[in-house]
């Protein structure tokens, strides 16, 4: 071929790409280029926490837990310390020092409960009742990180299993607003249907402190109350202040020693065979789920000062009771069951008074007992863990002291296996043992008594007249407690 038509096909084919690239074509091109995938923030957030989460050997601060139930209109806020340690892959410990409880409006007072995780067992003590739990919630040689045991029983999200948090939720990256924004990184967790936590929460919100790139504020929402319109859900708010992480950390601070006084730890082992035990066995062991006793209280009532006799070894106080703690889902047994008594009939009123709800003592609505020593039987009509007892048994009366108030559970009708709650017969007069408890002022709050959880289906009252008469009265009795699965 002639070399000058090379020479211009040459010259032609430079300008034809010339002129691609500098019109269409190099839209046409750039149109063929794959896009670039923007970023998943939710999925960068959570391989940055994932990163130091990892990076934790030590962690300890402050925690407050927040329990919020609005169909009671109940508030209730615990103070405490929290400790953790990883010692190698497989070994590590958490453990929850709450020191404070307050309710609603009421100051602020002490109360210690201690819960320690060690990647297999969960031990807890409770120093109100002087009790100790120990609940196998792994097997011995698979041990769980202390974090994760933790969050089957608290909603700490966060720090364990970072990897599964989208199995189990549809997570949703808040835009924060202000000071915050600075501060914090939110996160909206809804748990999905098929999620492991489907049975506990709705929703889990947890605030991320920029600085740490770890969790500062947990709140989640739960699936109770169940089934009741218009009413807003129990939510849990944790909070975790002035962290201190990786610092040196006393191994001593995991250990623990049963105190004086305490009952005998009860043990609750993990069954392997059974798949369903095992689950009412992590919901047994959701001691977190402690709640203040819902008690409704009738209104004071007087109509006279009462006797000035006051027996020896006798409480004087009047004021409100503190908040008596018990497992969420326990309710008032005995109300409607039947009642038996030693008298043979009532001088005034019908033994069914005794479990009717009606707590007002007005005259249609107490019970009069013979003179002397008198008790009333309770059958429950199936066993429970009893948590409470209440008994108001007259307060008309500015002073009012009932004597020989012995309180006993059994579970037969025979009471042949007896266990003894409460005695304060000071000097045997009932025949049933000198008791230690203190005599008490009558009032409208009624006499509580603590059952430390024990199973039973009968329950025992006796009494044996007061300061002010020898007859003995009833208004009501309340038996607090939870179906024995």
């Amino acid at each position: 071929m002639d070399k000058k038509i090379i020479t211009k096909v040459a010259l032609v084919l430079l300008l034809t790409v010339s002129n691609c690239w500098a019109g269409g074509c190099k839209e046409s091109l750039a149109a063929q280029q794959p896009e670039k995938v923007k970023p998943d923030p939710v999925e960068a957030v959570l391989k940055q926490l994932n990163q130091k989460t990892a990076k934790i050997k030590s962690y300890e601060g402050r925690i407050e837990y927040r329990i919020s139930q609005p169909l009671f209109e109940s508030e209730t806020l615990r103070k405490g310390v929290l400790y953790y340690a990883r010692f190698d892959k497989k070994k590590t410990k958490l453990r929850i020092n709450f020191q404070t409880l307050k309710q609603d409006d009421e100051k602020e007072q002490k109360y210690i409960e201690q819960f320690i995780f060690d990647g297999v067992w969960l031990t807890h003590l409770d120093y109100q009742i002087k009790t100790v739990r120990c609940h196998q919630l792994a097997e011995p040689n698979k041990p769980v990180d202390a974090f994760e045991l933790a969050s089957k029983n608290l909603p700490i999200i966060g720090f364990a299993k970072i990897k599964d948090l989208k199995k189990q939720f549809e997570i949703k990256l808040i835009e924060l607003q202000g000071d915050e924004q600075e501060k914090f990184i939110h996160l909206h967790l809804k748990v999905k249907p098929d999620s492991v936590y489907k049975d506990k929460y709705v929703s889990i919100d947890f605030w991320i402190d920029k600085k740490l790139y770890l969790p500062a504020k947990i709140v989640a929402v739960s699936t109770e109350p169940a089934d009741v319109p218009f009413i807003k859900k129990d939510s849990y708010q944790i909070k975790l202040l002035k962290p201190k992480v990786n610092k040196k950390l006393d191994k001593k601070v995991f250990d623990f020693k049963i105190p004086r006084g305490f009952g005998k730890p009860e043990i609750i082992p993990l069954k392997k065979k059974d798949k369903q035990k095992i689950k009412e066995n992590k919901q047994e062991v959701d001691a977190f789920k402690l709640v203040p006793l819902d008690i409704k209280l009738p209104k004071p009532m007087f109509i006279g000062a009462g006797s000035q006799k006051i027996p020896p070894n006798t409480d004087l106080s009047r004021g409100p009771r503190p908040p008596f703690m018990v497992p969420v889902g326990t309710r008032n047994v005995a109300l409607g069951k039947r009642v038996t008594s030693s008298a043979d009939n009532p001088i005034i009123g019908q033994l069914e008074m005794i479990t009717d709800g009606n707590k007002e003592g007005t005259k249609d609505y107490f019970v009069e007992l013979a003179p002397g020593l008198q008790s009333v039987t309770i059958d429950l009509e199936d066993e429970f863990n009893i948590y409470a007892i209440i008994v108001w048994h007259w307060y008309w009366y500015w002073l009012r002291i009932d004597y020989d108030v012995i309180v006993q559970i059994a579970n037969d009708p025979e009471f042949t296996n007896v266990e003894l709650l409460f005695n304060n017969d000071h000097d045997n007069s009932a025949g049933l043992g000198i008791g230690g408890d203190q005599h008490y002022i009558e009032t409208h709050e009624g006499k509580l008594v603590d059952a430390k959880g024990k199973r039973a289906r009968y329950v025992r009252l006796y009494s044996n007249g007061s300061t002010v008469n020898e007859f003995n009265h009833y208004v009501e009795v309340e038996v607090f407690g939870k179906f024995v699965k």
